[in-house]
This record gives structure tokens, C-alpha cells and sequence, in this order.
């Protein structure tokens, strides 16, 4: 069953910059949009499901875990960063360590996204407030000077 759905999930993500740059007036509105994109993907149940697996029997499968991560955490960073060089050229974000290094810009939904998953009935911090504490975090790393 993991290998289905780890076979299934391996579709590399869409992202494209001129959807995510559309309409964006300053970097808090590219840090927003990129944000609630990233915690749609990642709240869609097989989304979570395939999550849940990597995290239980990921080590039974390595080759596929390999080729999930090549196909989906690599390709999202490589288009992220497509999507943050333009944010640069049209004054949106700085260049700096999040630009080279985009998966970096993953990092606070994925953490939101696993702490809930892993930490599920316990008190965390609701989505909203995780939202905007990742926009805020993103603004900081990527806020022109």
C-alpha cells in the first residue's frame, strides 16, 4: 500500500511563477500567497497520508523515498526558486540565502505541517496563527532592505 501511494504522489508539484507573482504588490502579499499555497498541497489528505507513511515505513522503501523527494521536495525548491529570482527582479523579495537556497522558504510550512501530523491531540498552535507566523518568518528572510 505505501509503495502505491508513494508511486501514485510521485507527480512532480506545479508551481507557476507567473500564478504565484500575479498580483503581488509587495513581499508580505508574495510571502502569503507562497505560504497558502505550500499549506494547501500539504493539507490534502494524501498529501498527509504520504507524509504519515514516510514517516513510519519510509526506511522499508529508501529507492522510493528517493525518487518521492527527488520528484516532489527538489522540484518544488527548484521552482520556488524560479518563482523568488523573478520576485527579485521585480523588487517583490531581496537576494539572499532564501533566493539561493529556496527550500529554505519550505521549511515553516513543513515544520507547521509535521508538528500537527506528529503531534495530532495535543495543544499546537492553530493553522491561522501558524500562517501568519510563516509569512512572518518568509517577510524576514525575504523583505527587501
Amino acid at each position: 500500500m505505501f509503495e502505491a501511494l508513494l508511486t501514485r504522489m510521485l507527480a512532480p508539484p506545479e508551481l507557476d511563477a507567473d500564478t504565484v507573482l500575479g498580483g503581488c504588490a509587495d513581499c508580505r502579499a508574495l510571502a502569503g500567497r507562497i505560504v497558502d499555497l505550500l499549506f494547501e498541497r500539504l493539507s490534502r489528505p494524501e498529501a498527509l497520508a504520504t507524509l504519515r507513511l514516510l514517516v513510519a515505513e519510509g526506511e522499508r522503501v529508501p529507492h522510493l523515498v528517493a525518487l518521492w523527494y527527488g520528484n516532489t521536495v527538489e522540484s518544488l525548491s527548484v521552482h520556488l526558486g524560479e518563482v523568488l529570482e523573478r520576485a527579485v527582479g521585480r523588487g517583490l523579495c531581496r537576494p539572499g540565502v532564501a533566493v539561493e537556497r529556496p527550500w529554505l522558504v519550505l521549511a515553516p510550512v513543513v515544520h507547521v505541517t509535521m508538528a500537527r501530523l506528529v503531534f495530532a491531540g495535543l495543544p499546537v498552535p492553530s493553522l491561522r496563527n501558524s500562517r501568519n507566523d510563516c509569512v512572518d518568518a518568509l517577510c524576514e528572510l525575504l523583505a527587501p532592505r
